[in-house]
């Protein structure tokens, strides 16, 4: 198998650790000017699991053309400080050692008759190391991404507009061992283009359709063998009715796509000897959505509901000497959420606002292992988080504020192992004080709670065997992180 552990130890690392984001502050940035239609802005970012990074941008906004070119890195490198890691290692690389750079730039322009067309592109840059593990090489994987969109709006009568759209998406990733030159290269593209027609019924209803023709392909090395091309036909329709003020009802009903998994088929076809009943396609599902908002006065509730049949997800799958990513058959999977912002003067509680957010999950993917249907791996049945925050009165601009989260529980499906997290209820605190051009933030995320719980069930060759070990540990801190920003 020519680098099959490489390549599948980075596929079981992203399908057994919850995908990575962007840091963001919605405070006001530290450096910002503005002259007339141009703002131009620079922010530092920080985020819970000790990543940093900055933003910037640059806009301009005038009547007829709003314009924006804005930029972003976010890294996190610890340290992993084992006895038996290098000294390169120690230095550079951990569980969470990544860094991502990003450009876009995006236009919209307003001609006659109310047309109007909206460009966005793309830059987007990763890099990330797998952990050290006695006996074993990390790897490093390298991805550059660029993207575009084009779409125009036309006007076609008072209530029917058309949409004319095209996308294109080029993605380059290379896995290397550490410090080596043994390595993978992936290329892949994505083009689309689409039509649609938004119908404004009644001043109350809007009726939208559209469909989408999508192309994906796939080239490893250049082998012939390990090129890929999947076509979709991707419809949708939806309605938007406001049966009353304040209060909108969505419906929609769409052919979802994701884009395919570089790293998961990288591993696949990196297998010398793979079974040619396991493939590895792009993740998609038909899917009907529907949603109610209502505000009133500062108050708003909105609830949400999806439902996807049909369709795939990937799984960790069992070859000779290990594992690898396979799409399987996803049965269904239904998603619940209610959101709620209400401010607590009625209730005593002055220039105080309350906002919780609770999801419920559940989905139904055939097990490769097992071959029976259960929760796709890492799924979290539900999850739920509130925040509190009190305006100080005389105190020029000053927020105090609780957050806090309740326990989820979550399992991770490998070949021969199962692996529980169970995460406590998490209380976090925070501050913010702005008295005028400078403004302070300081927030402590597990003041109480929060701990990690994980749980490892061992099998003999496969889940499929006897139980021949447990492991059980726990892991839990508290992170905190402060802001001192001034305006420009």
């Amino acid at each position: 198998m020519r680098n099959f552990g490489h390549v599948a130890l980075l596929a079981a690392s992203a399908l057994s650790i919850p995908s990575l984001a962007f840091a963001g502050d919605a405070s006001s940035p530290p450096l910002a000017w503005q002259h007339g239609p141009v703002n131009a802005a620079i922010s530092a970012t920080a985020a819970p699991d000790g990543s940093v990074g900055g933003t910037s941008k640059l806009e301009l906004d005038t009547a007829g053309l709003q314009a924006a070119v804005t930029g972003m890195i976010v890294t996190s490198t610890s340290r992993d400080t084992g006895p038996g890691a290098p000294p390169l290692v120690q230095a550079v690389t951990d569980s969470g050692s990544w860094t991502r750079a990003q450009v876009g730039v995006s236009a919209t322009a307003t001609g006659p008759a109310g047309s109007k067309i909206a460009i966005t592109g793309q830059d987007q840059v990763s890099q990330s190391v797998t952990p050290y593990v006695a006996g074993s090489t990390p790897q490093t994987l390298e991805t550059q991404a660029l993207s575009g969109n084009v779409t125009a709006t036309l006007p076609l009568n008072p209530k029917l507009d058309a949409q004319l759209g095209a996308a294109a998406a080029q993605s380059s990733t290379r896995n290397a061992s550490l410090g080596g030159t043994d390595a993978a290269h992936l290329q892949t593209g994505d083009t689309q283009i689409s039509t649609g027609l938004t119908y404004r019924a009644t001043p109350r209803i809007t009726v939208d359709g559209g469909v989408t023709v999508e192309r994906q392909d796939a080239d490893l090395d250049g082998r012939t063998a390990d090129q890929a091309s999947f076509s979709y036909v991707k419809p949708k329709a939806g309605v938007t009715v406001t049966p009353w003020n304040g209060a909108t009802v969505n419906l929609g009903a769409e052919h979802a796509v994701e884009p395919l998994n570089g790293a998961n088929y990288m591993a696949l076809a990196n297998l010398s000897d793979r079974p040619q009943e396991l493939k590895i396609a792009p993740d998609h599902a038909w899917q009907y959505r529907a949603s109610f908002n209502q505000k009133v006065g500062a108050a708003t509730i909105g609830a949400g509901a999806t439902q996807s049949v049909s369709g795939t997800a990937t799984e960790l799958a069992p070859v000779a000497g290990g594992q690898t990513p396979a799409s399987v058959a996803m049965k269904s999977r239904q998603k619940v959420t209610i959101a709620v912002s209400l401010p607590l003067d009625g209730f005593g509680l002055s220039d105080t606002q309350l906002q919780s957010k609770a999801t419920w999950q559940r989905s139904l993917v055939r097990d490769p292992v097992t071959g029976q249907y259960r929760r796709a791996s890492g799924e979290a049945p539900r999850e739920a988080s509130v925040k509190l925050t009190k305006d100080l009165p005389g105190a020029a601009n000053t927020k105090i504020g609780l957050s806090g989260q309740l326990a989820t529980t979550r399992n991770f499906y490998q070949v021969s192992q199962t692996t529980e997290i169970r995460t406590a209820p998490r209380l976090g605190a925070f501050v913010s004080y702005a008295p005028g051009p400078v403004s302070m933030n300081l927030s402590v995320d597990g003041l109480m709670g929060g701990a990690e719980q994980f749980t490892d069930t061992l099998y003999n060759g496969s889940r499929n065997g006897a139980v021949t070990g447990i492991n059980a540990h726990k892991a839990g801190d508290a992170h905190i992180s402060f802001s001192l920003k001034k305006k420009m």
